[in-house]
């Protein structure tokens, strides 16, 4: 399970950033970090346009919302173990209530 990534990326001339072309002419930049990659090409750039190729604060942040989706889920799933095991207590049908 992993969640969509809502960070941008931007896609540019390293020359334009004011970044050393000599690493690469293109760069692939986190909006949200400011984290960047060099690339040689644009389409080599554009293939790093997930930020979690290349920022390591990016992938920290996914990883900690898909473990809060994880336990929020386990917690959704005790509780309708709750309800159900109160349901068959009471004996009525998880449907009927």
């Amino acid at each position: 399970m992993t969640t969509n990534h809502p960070f941008h990326v931007r896609i540019m001339k390293a020359a334009d950033a004011g970044t050393d072309p000599d690493d690469g002419k293109w760069i692939a930049f986190c909006d949200r970090h400011g984290t960047l990659i060099a690339a040689n090409t644009r389409k080599e750039a554009r293939t790093s346009s997930d930020t979690r190729e290349f920022c390591d604060d990016c992938r920290d942040e996914i990883a900690a919302c898909d473990n809060a989706l994880l336990r929020l889920r386990m917690r959704l799933e005790i509780a309708a173990q709750a309800v159900a095991a109160c349901a068959t207590f009471a004996g009525e049908k998880i449907s009927d209530l």
